[in-house]
C-alpha cells in the first residue's frame, strides 16, 4: 500500500461534506486516481483509515474508514465493516457498509452485506444478497425506534431475479 501519509490511524476522521479529490461531489473516485491501495496478492487484516481513496485489490479483513471512495476491485476478495462516501465493488464482498453518499455494485461483484445509502446502484451482473437501508437525506443521521423486522437472511436477494 503506498500513501503520502500515514493511513493508519486512531482517531476517527472527521466527515466530509466536500468532494474526495479525485470524483466530482456526486461520484466516486476512479480505480487508477485511488491514492492508496492494497496490491494484488496482497492481504491486510486489521483497521484502515484513510482520508482520501483507497483502491483494494488484494484481501482484507477488518474495517476500513475513509472520507473518499473505497473501490475493491474484480479479484478483490473483502470481509469487513465499511464507511465511506463512495462504495464501488466489483469483487467479493461481505460484511455491513455505511456510505454517506452512493454505493455501486458492478460485475462480477459478489456482495453479501447490509447495506445502508443514501443512493444504490445495482449493475447488470452483480450479485447482492442481503439488507439494503436507503435514507435520501444522510446514511449517518440518526434513525428513529422502529418495529422490529425478522433478520432471516436470504430474503429480497436481487441475484435470484
Amino acid at each position: 500500500m503506498t500513501t503520502s501519509d500515514s493511513p493508519f490511524q486512531r482517531e476517527t476522521l472527521p466527515r466530509r461534506e466536500s468532494a474526495p479529490s479525485g470524483g466530482s461531489a456526486g461520484s466516486p473516485t476512479p480505480p487508477e486516481r485511488c491514492q492508496n491501495f492494497l496490491a494484488p496478492g496482497a492481504r491486510f487484516d486489521g483497521t484502515l483509515i484513510v482520508e482520501d481513496s483507497i483502491r483494494v485489490e488484494g484481501s482484507f479483513t477488518g474495517q476500513i474508514q475513509t472520507g473518499g471512495t473505497l473501490q475493491i476491485t474484480s479479484g478483490a476478495q473483502v470481509r469487513a465493516d465499511i464507511h465511506a462516501a463512495f462504495v464501488v465493488i466489483a469483487g467479493s464482498f461481505e460484511g455491513q457498509i455505511d456510505s454517506d453518499q452512493r454505493i455501486d455494485l458492478l460485475p462480477p461483484g459478489r456482495i453479501r452485506a447490509d447495506l445502508r445509502t443514501r443512493r444504490l446502484v445495482v449493475e447488470d451482473g452483480a450479485e447482492f444478497d442481503g439488507k439494503i437501508e436507503m435514507n435520501p437525506s444522510s446514511a449517518s443521521a440518526p434513525q428513529p425506534a422502529s418495529t422490529p423486522t425478522s433478520s432471516r437472511r436470504g430474503q429480497g436477494s436481487a441475484s435470484d431475479r
